[in-house]
């Protein structure tokens, strides 16, 4: 069954796919130095990890968060509204029957990275490596 989006949604459930990916990635998560860490703690402790079900808690919560975990997420956001717009014509081709949420879009392109289009797939690359602060 395909899932009518529209531009809107489509890039904002796009980008909630990939924060996933982009939070586990990013520099200092090995060393707790995450901004969002101390939010995760404060309001997400007791969900379980996996399915974006962390970052759904935190967009719940997304009024209360830190002002540096707010300002992570709004970059996060541009970033993956940009790599959305990028893999538009991939989303289609090969993930077109996926429904947008919890992470499966960037699931779905993880799988067919091999497919990727070479614009898309670099795009892809650097939204799982942003850059440091």
């Amino acid at each position: 069954m395909k899932h009518a989006w529209t531009s809107r949604a489509f890039l904002r459930c796009s980008a909630l796919a990939c924060l996933a990916i982009a939070a586990a990635l990013a520099p200092g998560a090995a060393s707790g130095a995450l901004p969002c860490e101390a939010d995760i703690q404060k309001f997400c402790a007791d969900v379980p990890t996996g399915g974006g079900r962390v970052e759904a808690c935190l967009e719940k919560h997304a009024k209360e968060l830190s002002p540096e975990c707010k300002t992570r997420h709004q970059n996060l956001e541009k970033e993956m509204g940009t790599l959305a717009a990028t893999c538009r014509e991939d989303i289609s081709q090969f993930c077109s029957d996926v429904v947008p949420g919890r992470g499966r879009i960037a699931d779905c392109l993880r799988k067919r990275s091999d497919d990727l289009s070479p614009v898309c797939k670099e795009a892809f690359r650097k939204a799982k490596r942003p850059a440091s602060k």
